[in-house]
């Protein structure tokens, strides 16, 4: 009996409602006809994501306006008030810097709120190409010449033009990354240029909520996702140079933090010679690559240019008569010849899984993007002892450290012996800048380090050294460009014995220095030496030594 009763409450509040809803339905289309307007209910219309992303979920919230139909150039949009100047100036401003034409379109509130609802559960569009911006070299071309005039164009850039802003500024800047941080009043943006992060300008929240929009819907992210991290790409053409843009969000307390990468889509190849190894790395490089099978490991933190090592030594193995695998996250830089494959943990396809099944496809040489635990190491060690060449990278702070991670990683110390061609461990450090390059009294704790490394080495010669005070081509930084500094061991007789001892970091360590190693700040101090960089650089990048 109660259950008959709740049943037609239930269906008597549902009639009223519809009833309800119709009612409005029909005062809102009487209205669109007095105002000379067409009328739209967008209740179950069927939207598409990329239409709805023409509007940020904020702005739609704050304007009372939803995008619900692109034909072409030509977006419809829905509108409980359709004279509001605060919209009328807004839809004015996507068409100048967007090419499209808005036509408001009455809805009711009802209406409404489901448009704006439709941002909350917004989910990402079907399969498409990623998604592409192109920046001629005529854009910003007079107006972005440096950071100063950067800083000058964003200030007064309309919402929808800044992402172009930022992307040209970066291309000139020869900006690694863009960092966009939220604020809760104004959000922040830096790049990092010669791997060091500058902050360049600060926008308004209501712009970088735009801002944070466009990127989602190029990058295929979703766009009311605010709680979880999320991943995407897309690709620029900007003053005629291809860049592939890596997207990171991160939710933070002020919104979402993002991070966008830029890897230029480079035609020439990358010789082991070009990356600024000193000759006894390169002729050791060159001894472990012409083996038939063994490992390389190269290590370092991210951003230290390994990958770039890796690519380059890829690029002189490279040959008709030899087949290549890479497993990689991110696949960075195509190489015809090579079977490049992208590790997708959403797939359910790691560096593991990847492995075992690049194994089977009976390759020569494989590179592993990064050694993670123990079932990839293992595999990559077990593949090295079986005539196969594994070029792999770790995250260690040197050489010797490398080979005691796979010990802690609980690889038995008899597959470290005998398998390890080569230890490399690098870090880039900037180069001072040609056109500000100047002599530099350093200070005493400079001296006594510069003393007793010339002493160690018996250099007799008093050496000039130098530092960038700062122009226009280097951003006032007085540094241009980077270089590598690098460290590598091949494993001897007595690194083998102290690795089946399970010895430590710093016995390691210890004993590779008397076989003669030069350390990464050693090699550091050779390019001071040579006039290449300044010593505050090289105990900025080495300070764990």
């Amino acid at each position: 009996m109660t259950n008959n009763k709740e049943n037609k409450k239930s269906l008597l509040e549902e009639t009223i409602s519809q009833a309800s809803h119709e009612q409005e339905e029909e005062e809102t289309l009487k209205k669109a006809k007095n105002m000379g307007m067409s009328y739209v209910n967008i209740i179950d219309f069927p939207i598409k994501a990329e239409t709805l992303s023409v509007f940020a979920k904020e702005r739609a919230s704050t304007l009372k306006a939803v995008p619900y139909l692109q034909v072409k150039d030509s977006v419809r949009v829905a509108t409980n008030n359709p004279e509001d100047e605060e919209l009328l100036s807004y839809l004015e401003e996507l068409k100048k810097n967007n090419n499209l034409n808005f036509i408001p379109v009455l809805a009711s509130r009802s209406s409404l709120r489901y448009g704006l609802s439709l941002y909350e559960g917004l989910i990402r569009p079907e399969t498409k190409k990623v998604g592409e911006v192109k920046i001629s070299k005529k854009k910003f071309q007079e107006e972005i010449k440096d950071l100063a005039h950067l800083k000058e164009k964003l200030d007064t850039s309309s919402t929808t033009a800044i992402l172009d802003v930022l992307l040209a500024g970066a291309v000139v800047s020869r900006a690694s990354d863009i960092h966009l941080v939220p604020g809760k009043i104004e959000a922040i943006i830096r790049f990092r240029i010669d791997g060091v992060l500058h902050d360049i300008s600060r926008i308004s929240k209501d712009k970088y909520q735009n801002l944070d929009s466009r990127i989602k819907f190029l990058a295929k992210m979703k766009m009311g996702e605010e709680f979880l991290p999320q991943d995407g790409r897309f690709r620029s053409q900007v003053y005629e140079k291809d860049i592939d843009l890596r997207i990171s969000s991160l939710p933070t307390l002020n919104g979402d933090s993002l991070v966008m990468r830029l890897l230029e889509e480079k035609e020439k190849t990358i010789q082991i010679s070009e990356l600024g190894f000193n000759p006894g790395a390169i002729e050791a490089i060159e001894r472990a690559i012409k083996k038939p099978a063994g490992l390389i490991l190269n290590t370092g933190p991210t951003g230290s240019g390994k990958t770039t090592t890796l690519y380059a030594i890829l690029n002189k193995l490279n040959r008709r008569e030899v087949k290549i695998i890479t497993l990689e996250d991110p696949v960075e830089y195509q190489i015809e010849g090579i079977d490049q494959t992208q590790i997708d943990p959403r797939h359910n396809l790691d560096f593991a899984k990847g492995l075992r099944a690049a194994l089977r496809q009976d390759p020569d040489i494989i590179m592993v993007g990064e050694i993670r635990d123990f079932e990839t190491a293992s595999i990559s060690l077990h593949a090295a002892l079986t005539g196969h060449l594994v070029l792999t990278t770790l995250h260690t702070n040197n050489a010797p450290a490398g080979l005691v991670r796979l010990l802690d990683m609980r690889i038995r110390p008899f597959l470290l012996v005998g398998s390890i061609n080569l230890a490399i461990a690098q870090r880039l450090v900037r180069l001072i800048c040609p056109e500000c390059k100047k002599k530099y009294a350093p200070s005493r704790a400079e001296k006594t380090i510069l003393n007793n490394y010339l002493k160690k080495n018996q250099i007799k010669r008093i050496p000039v050294i130098c530092e960038g005070a700062g122009c226009k081509k280097c951003n006032q930084t007085g540094y241009f460009g980077r270089t590598a500094i690098v460290e590598y061991l091949e494993p001897k007789e007595k690194i083998e014995e102290l690795i089946m001892q399970n010895a430590t970091q710093t016995q390691v360590e210890r004993t590779a220095i008397k076989l003669g190693m030069k350390t990464m700040r050693e090699d550091g101090l050779d390019k001071v030496l040579a006039g290449q960089t300044s010593i505050s650089e090289i105990l900025r990048v080495t300070a764990e030594y």
